[in-house]
């Protein structure tokens, strides 16, 4: 249970992410979670992302179909910037 992030039963799920090289520096990104105590898949996740020796990025469009709770489907747009010698800042914002 994660009772301070709005999880007050214990979660159990497996995630599995994977990525297909388009080009030598850029990938496709897809991902999907699955709930072992719902017995059904609850997230799904797909994107581009773009890698070099110095600079990664990534922009995803999540669909959570359990967040919180919620009846209704959640769909979020993420965007991970990196540069590999300083450090990552990510973000992300709903659609509707």
């Amino acid at each position: 249970a994660q009772p301070l992030i709005g999880f007050l039963e214990r979660r159990q799920g497996l995630l599995t992410n994977t990525s297909v090289k388009l080009t030598a520096n850029w990938a496709a990104i897809a991902g999907i979670r699955y709930d072992l105590v719902a017995n059904t898949f609850d997230q799904t996740r797909f994107g581009l992302g773009y890698i070099d020796d110095c600079f990664t990025a990534s922009v995803s469009y999540v669909t959570d179909y359990t967040f919180s709770g919620n009846v209704t489907t959640n769909h979020t747009i993420m965007l991970q910037m990196s540069l590999r010698t300083l450090g990552t800042v990510g973000g992300g914002f709903g659609v509707q």
